[in-house]
């Protein structure tokens, strides 16, 4: 027998909204003028972002490490740029909308502040969420099994009755170790497939 679903949990970049991370990159090249590799280098090589989603690094942190190597750079350049990254995907926010008159909800994100705040000015549904899981409150990220335990431990269920959907397969299978029942998202509408053989949506 199919254990009942309880909890709905999505995860923000690659289902809520598209990723695109080129667009700071491009950014921060024409406000400062080093090249994307740059960028690259400096803040996913150098694991700055890591230490920023983990909330081992505040943001003024960030900037302040950035600075070092780019002396023009400052809070607004950086926010301006990091901003341009997420573009929110009205057709998933709206069901989103409509899942949270059904089910209690949550957001289980790697993210960072930044982008988070973003997040909450730009999908307003994300307030009907009644749990925002995110990454560098946690001071862990997916798939590390101590995020998906945190995240666990302020729900009244079980591992098993909680749905979650994310875009990466390591992150899918993180949680599945963790006992949730996950699922990869792909498209928007295999997503909804899934949601109707499952009987969460008519």
């Amino acid at each position: 027998m199919a254990t009942e679903v309880q909890w709905i949990w999505f995860d923000l970049g690659g289902v809520l909204v598209d990723i695109q991370m080129e667009a700071a990159l491009a950014h921060w090249t024409r406000a400062y003028g080093h090249p994307p590799e740059f960028w690259t280098t400096s803040l996913f090589d150098s694991g700055l972002k890591e230490s920023m989603d983990k909330g081992i690094l505040s943001t003024d942190e960030v900037v302040a490490t950035l600075r070092l190597t780019c002396p023009e750079m400052d809070r607004a350049g950086f926010e301006a740029g990091w901003r341009k990254v997420l573009t929110p995907r009205p057709s998933m926010t709206l069901l989103l909308g409509q899942l949270a008159q059904r089910y209690p909800l949550a957001l289980l994100s790697n993210t960072d502040p930044v982008h988070y705040q973003w997040a909450l000015e730009t999908i307003p549904e994300l307030a009907s969420l009644h749990h925002h899981f995110v990454s560098f409150h946690a001071r862990s990220w997916k798939p590390e099994r101590a995020f998906y335990t945190w995240a666990l431990e302020q729900v009244p269920c079980s591992p098993e009755q909680v749905f979650f959907v994310d875009d990466l397969a390591k992150n899918v299978e993180g949680a599945q170790l963790a006992g949730i029942d996950a699922v990869q998202f792909t498209t928007e509408e295999r997503f909804r497939q899934t949601l109707q053989q499952r009987g969460l949506v008519p």
